[in-house]
C-alpha cells in the first residue's frame, strides 16, 4: 500500500499517541519518532484532559510537524481513561498498519521498520484480511533513562511464545500496547476497546488470539520508563516464589486479586464474541470465569482441563497450589 494507505507501495502506519498529564516527555518522543529510518508514518493524538500544559507540547509539535501530526478535535477536552482514548484513536485511524505510543517511552530509530517487517512476514503467510498482531520485548528503564532491566520478558518470567491461546491470555497480558502493531483486519474486529477490558494491548491480543494471529520478536527497540517504584508493579519470578513460600496466605490472596482483576476483561470478551468463538475459547473462557464458585479440587481440574496457564510454568505450578 502507499503512504496514504492505498496503492502497491509503502504502508503508511498510523502511530495512535495518547497523552495524560505528560508534557514533560513529548520533546525527547517527538524526537525519537523524527528519528525513525521508516518514513512512512503520521501520529495521531488525543490528550485525555491533562492539566499540566500537555495538549499546550502537542499543539506545539503540531506547527512543526503539519500533516505528519493529527490532533484529535476533542483532545484536552475530557477525560475517557486509557481504553476509551485509545478507542477514540483508532476510530480515527485509517492506515494498513497501527501502533500505540505513550509520550514517556523512547523509541528507537529502528522500530516501526523493525516492527513492520515482522507484520509483513505474518500477513504473508496468513492473509491481510486476517487479524494480526505483532509485539516485540522491551528495555524498563527509570524516571532518569537509568536501565532496569534489558528485557521485561526476561524480569517478570514472560514467555510470549507459550501464550498465543485465549485460554491464557485471559490470565495473563503478555502484550505491552507501545510494543505492538496490529493491521487494519484487527481494528475492524476488535472494534471499539470496553471500559472493562482497562487496556487497549489486553483486548488486541485477545482478538488476535481468537481470530487471528500473534507473532513475538526478542528485540528490544523501546525504553519503557517506569516513573514510580518498579517493584511495585515487576517483580523477578524468582521472587515472587520466595515470598509465596514464605507467606502462602499472602500468595494465594495476590493470585486471587490477579484472577479477579482478570474477569471483567474476560466476560467482556465473551459478551461480545461468545458465539463466534471456537468452542475451546468459549469454553476456556467460561470455566474461567466459573472459578470463583468452585471447590480447591474441581478448580483446579477445571484449570488443567482448559489450559488455564501462565506463561511461565512457575507461575502455573504455584497457582495450582494456591488456588
Amino acid at each position: 500500500m502507499g503512504a496514504n494507505g492505498s496503492g502497491t507501495s509503502a504502508p503508511r502506519v498510523d502511530v495512535l499517541l495518547g497523552t495524560f498529564n505528560e508534557a514533560r516527555y513529548v520533546d525527547a518522543f517527538m524526537h525519537s519518532m523524527l528519528a525513525q529510518t521508516y518514513p512512512h508514518w503520521r501520529l495521531i493524538a488525543r490528550d485525555d484532559g491533562s492539566s499540566d500544559g500537555t495538549q499546550a507540547r502537542l499543539e506545539d509539535w503540531q506547527v512543526r510537524l503539519g500533516t505528519r501530526l493529527t490532533i484529535l478535535p476533542d483532545s484536552g477536552q475530557g477525560n475517557l481513561g486509557i481504553a476509551g482514548n485509545f478507542s477514540r484513536l483508532l476510530a480515527e485511524s485509517t492506515a494498513s498498519h497501527v501502533m500505540f505510543a505513550n509520550p514517556d517511552d523512547l523509541w528507537r530509530s529502528d522500530k516501526i521498520a523493525l516492527t513492520l517487517g515482522a507484520m509483513t512476514h505474518l500477513e504473508t503467510q496468513a492473509g491481510t484480511d486476517t487479524p494480526c498482531l505483532v509485539h516485540t520485548d522491551l528495555r524498563m528503564v527509570d524516571e532518569h533513562l537509568a536501565l532496569i532491566a534489558p528485557s521485561l520478558w526476561q524480569f517478570q518470567g514472560l514467555v510470549p511464545e507459550r501464550a498465543r491461546r485465549v485460554s491464557r491470555i485471559c490470565m495473563e497480558n503478555i502484550v505491552w500496547a507501545c510494543t505492538t502493531m496490529i493491521n487494519r483486519a484487527l481494528v475492524a474486529r476488535a472494534g471499539s476497546v470496553p471500559r472493562a477490558s482497562h487496556n487497549e494491548d489486553w483486548w488486541m491480543a485477545l482478538v488476535a488470539a481468537a481470530f487471528g494471529r500473534i507473532a513475538s520478536m526478542p528485540e528490544t527497540p523501546i525504553d519503557w520508563r517506569r516513573r514510580e517504584n518498579a517493584a511495585t508493579t515487576t517483580s523477578e519470578p524468582g521472587a515472587l516464589i520466595l515470598r509465596t513460600l514464605a507467606s502462602p496466605a499472602s500468595g494465594r490472596r495476590r493470585l486471587h486479586a490477579v484472577l479477579a482483576g482478570c474477569r471483567p476483561r474476560a466476560q467482556a470478551f465473551l459478551d461480545r464474541f461468545g458465539p463466534e468463538l471456537m468452542p475451546r475459547d468459549r469454553e476456556a473462557l467460561e470455566a474461567f470465569l466459573a472459578l470463583p464458585d468452585q471447590g480447591p479440587v474441581r478448580k483446579r481440574l477445571s484449570i488443567l482441563q482448559h489450559r488455564l496457564f501462565f506463561s511461565s510454568w512457575r507461575r502455573t505450578v504455584g497457582m495450582l497450589l494456591l488456588i
